[in-house]
């Protein structure tokens, strides 16, 4: 979730704000699709989250807005991406290599609450 709002934490901070993210919840996951490229796998997620989210005065700790009580619920089309290599499954103790981390690549709003 961190990565996925990323630039709202960078704006934020570089108008004195905080953002604030509480209680994330995943309340479903679907895989919608899955494609090798050339360089990269794709694989093309939809989310249903719900979280508290609120900005406050990073001196101050005054809210500027959101809520701290409102728990919102959106859904999200995440695409998210890997260095495609010939091998998958890591090293012998069956960790990925920092290479084959899945990263969010993009990702698209489908409905505010």
């Amino acid at each position: 979730m961190h990565e996925h709002f990323k630039h709202e934490y960078k704006v934020a901070i570089m108008q004195g704000q905080r953002l604030v993210i509480e209680q994330p919840k995943v309340n479903k996951a679907e895989i919608k699709g899955f494609k090798r490229g050339s360089m990269h796998d794709h694989i093309k997620l939809r989310l249903e989250v719900s979280l508290i989210k609120y900005k406050e005065n990073s001196r101050s700790g005054h809210r500027i807005s959101g809520s701290r009580d409102k728990v919102l619920k959106k859904k999200y089309d995440w695409d998210m991406r890997r260095r495609r290599n010939d091998v998958l499954f890591g090293d012998q103790n069956g960790e990925e290599k920092p290479e084959n981390v899945w990263k969010l690549s993009s990702y698209k709003s489908l409905l505010k609450k």
